[in-house]
């Protein structure tokens, strides 16, 4: 009885000893949520901007294509304004695209090395991002109404149109919301880089 009493016990501890390995000897990794909440704050708004301009150009795009269709000419949506709208949009985009890459770097710096949602290269692959689409912006802006012959407005729509809207951070907030879990759980970066090997 007393055998038997000993190998549940043992066998109780050693699933206890996996649960415990399996998600970390440490607690949860307060400085960083602390951080990760802060950083959710200071950028709020600026996600709620965002997709706000989301919407805009979504609808834009719909009254470009109608436009297109209607007319089947390029010109005819530079002349209807429309790209001037995809431009003022565009600018928007762009200037929150940078205030929420500067609030990413500040995050990433109060962050320690080790945890799990230190990934710097985040607001670096935004930066370059913002540069490239930094130059569509400015031929949008370059435009002269009807001035433009027809095959430059085709040109400038298929290069311009799909890169417009530069924001698009919704998504990569909701990426960065992953690593609260394993924050949580006291995991380090080490750690989960080390898992993703196995």
């Amino acid at each position: 009885m007393l055998l038997k009493g000993l190998r549940k016990s043992r066998g109780y501890c050693f699933i206890t000893l996996l649960f415990a390995l399996s998600v970390s000897a440490c607690g949860p990794d307060i400085d960083t949520i602390g951080e990760l909440d802060k950083f959710s704050d200071r950028t709020e708004e600026i996600l709620e901007k965002d997709r706000e301009l989301a919407e805009e150009y979504g609808a834009l795009l719909d009254k470009i294509n109608r436009t297109l269709e209607e007319t089947n000419s390029a010109k005819a949506v530079v002349e209807a304004g429309l790209y001037d709208q995809l431009a003022d949009n565009m600018d928007a985009a762009l200037k929150i695209s940078k205030q929420y890459q500067k609030e990413l770097e500040e995050f990433f710096s109060q962050l320690d090395e080790d945890s799990p949602c230190y990934f710097p290269e985040i607001a670096e692959n935004l930066k370059a991002a913002i540069k490239e689409k930094q130059a569509y912006a400015d031929a949008l802006n370059e435009l002269q109404g009807a001035e433009i012959e027809e095959g430059n407005a085709v040109l400038l729509g298929v290069n311009a149109t799909p890169n417009s809207f530069a924001a698009g951070m919704s998504n990569m907030v909701e990426m960065i919301k992953i690593c609260q879990v394993p924050a949580a759980m006291g995991m380090t970066k080490s750690e989960l880089e080390a898992r993703s090997e196995r």
